[in-house]
């Protein structure tokens, strides 16, 4: 399927280039037609069918911090798929390149955030519970853009006790403040902006400023989960 055969009637000049596939959100690759074509996205009414993406996305491509991370092609779209799982970034790459394939206008956003409900092995590992470079979708739906946030799996949510994002393809889904217990969750600090692509220099550059050059225990942990691959 050619990008031209699915934008929109609705897209418009500045709509069009978020339906346009590039370098990391790689929405004209097999396997992500594929599972559009599997999925049966195409064939939905457009704020369905990015409700169903959405949910394909959050829990069939469950979040794991030992997603590798280290490599540009790391946050490709289709790398994630067929890998099966994958951070906040990794999961935002392929919710956009699966709107994009059929059909939706999707855009990458990046915010830091605080997490308060980080396992403390994480918080550990880290030295902190600051999250840089958080990914969230921008998704063009009804004449407005909507944000959707795919990050945590249901199945995670269940074991934490947190919340799960729902996303109903007319209200802004973010990770809640809270989880289901009142005690704090996720705290947004900064917005970073929004982009056609992945900024992945920019992001590996960052990672290695905040957290790595300093942290030889994570970067052997993180060499180690690449190494997995």
């Amino acid at each position: 399927m050619a990008t031209n055969d699915i934008i929109p009637r609705f897209a418009t000049a500045a709509t069009t280039p978020f339906l346009m596939p590039t370098s990391l959100i790689d929405s004209e690759h097999p396997l992500i037609l594929d599972a559009v074509n599997r999925l049966e996205a195409a064939e939905r009414p457009p704020v369905e069918r990015a409700i169903h993406l959405f949910s394909f996305v959050r829990d069939e491509i469950p979040y794991r911090s030992s997603a590798p991370m280290l490599e540009e092609g790391d946050y490709r779209a289709s790398a994630t798929l067929q890998r099966g799982f994958g951070i906040c970034i990794q999961k935002a790459a392929l919710l956009a390149a699966l709107c994009r394939a059929s059909g939706i206008p999707a855009q990458v956003c990046f915010a830091d955030i605080r997490n308060h409900r980080a396992s403390p092995e994480i918080v550990d590992l880290l030295g902190t519970n600051e999250f840089i470079y958080h990914g969230y979708d921008l998704l063009w739906l009804e004449g407005k853009w909507v944000k959707a946030t795919p990050t945590f799996d249901q199945a995670l949510c269940h074991r934490t006790d947190t919340l799960t994002v729902e996303f109903d393809g007319v209200h802004d889904a973010v990770l809640p403040s809270s989880d289901k217990k009142g005690r704090p969750h996720v705290e947004y600090l900064r917005q970073l902006g929004c982009h056609a692509d992945i900024p992945a220099k920019e992001i590996l550059a960052a990672f290695w400023t905040r957290y790595l050059r300093d942290n030889p225990r994570l970067l052997a942990v993180l060499n180690g989960n690449a190494a997995e691959r």
